[in-house]
């Protein structure tokens, strides 16, 4: 019985080491710009955890990772541990300011980028339907076939 929660144990550790290839993935500001450096192809989302319509466009990113084999990179500006100056008791968050340095000033929330190769090809900010987001993921050259559907 010990072996066999080992095991699973050990199953378990190991499949939070390898990254999904699709879904809705929460990132830390730093694995963004990892990312952004590599230049890897990512569809990016940042918002912040008391905004509305990115809680309404976390919807839709599920539908769309639901319906194709997709992956989807958000950062949540505010999950950052802030810095406190304590002269004007101002909290700043570093790394998602090392962030705007590769995708400008955020000037509202959700903000999604398209980004191939390390480049930013599209935009847009605000939350937007399920069709109107697949036709940008397809406009930028991100959607893929869609998944067998399960009878």
């Amino acid at each position: 019985m010990k072996k066999i929660i080992a095991i699973i144990l050990c199953m378990s550790v190991l499949a939070g080491c390898f990254p999904s290839k699709s879904g809705v993935v929460h990132s830390s500001a730093e694995d963004a710009i990892s990312a952004l450096e590599s230049k890897d192809d990512i569809i990016l989302v940042v918002g912040k955890s008391d905004c509305s319509a990115c809680e309404e466009f976390q919807g839709v990113m599920d539908e769309i990772v639901k319906n194709y084999d997709l992956r989807i990179t958000t950062v949540i500006m505010d999950d950052e541990e802030p810095v406190v100056d304590e002269s004007t008791n101002k909290k700043t968050y570093p790394e998602y300011e090392e962030l705007e340095q590769y995708i400008g000033v955020v000037a509202g929330t959700p903000t999604v980028y398209f980004i191939k190769d390390g480049v930013i090809k599209g935009m847009f900010t605000g939350a937007v339907s399920y069709d109107t987001f697949k036709d940008k993921i397809e406009k930028y050259g991100f959607l893929p076939e869609a998944k067998p559907t399960e009878e």
